[in-house]
């Protein structure tokens, strides 16, 4: 998949700096869900903040989920970033800053 940058224009999203670009990657969708669900949040407040739909939320969520990198926390159906989670943000922002 090929993507163009618009170089110089950049945006923060959960202190999280993003490149804006015509679309998306799937890696900066997934960094934008586990930047935001460092603390636990519920579906429908990541689905509005991401700007997904609710088909493409749930396939995202269950992929951060199958990798390790999120967690439900099953008394209050939130979603949270956990530790292998925290390290692929980490390593999210070292690339953006390389770029």
């Amino acid at each position: 998949m090929h993507t163009n940058f618009i170089f110089g224009a950049s945006m923060e999203v959960q202190n999280l700096p993003v490149m804006l670009m015509a679309k998306r990657v799937n890696l900066e969708i997934m960094a934008e869900i586990l930047s935001f669900c460092e603390k636990p949040q519920n579906k429908t407040k990541v689905m509005y903040k991401t700007n997904l739909s609710w088909r493409m939320l749930q396939k995202y969520l269950t992929q951060l989920q199958s990798l390790g990198l999120l967690e439900v926390h099953h008394s209050s159906v939130r979603y949270a970033t956990t530790i292998k989670g925290l390290k692929f943000i980490e390593k999210w922002r070292e690339l953006l800053e390389f770029l």
